[in-house]
């Protein structure tokens, strides 16, 4: 399985959507361990910004991959 590398300009690391689009993107091509990851990292930056609707939606995404 090939491994993608993708590099993000540092202010949309602070969106968890991004987050979401990658684990998105992993998902697509296969690789589930990865799109988890992506969703927890996502969730862990939810959570910090207190934005509620997307600590929703990624728990909802990482519930459903595993």
């Amino acid at each position: 399985m090939e491994t993608t590398q993708i590099i993000l300009p540092e202010t949309r690391l602070n969106d968890p959507k991004v987050y979401i689009d990658l684990g998105n993107e992993a998902g697509k091509t296969g690789n589930m361990e990865a799109s988890v990851k992506w969703y927890m990292k996502g969730l862990t930056l939810a959570k910090e910004i207190r934005d509620t609707q997307s600590i929703n939606k990624l728990s909802a995404l990482i519930a459903l991959s595993l």
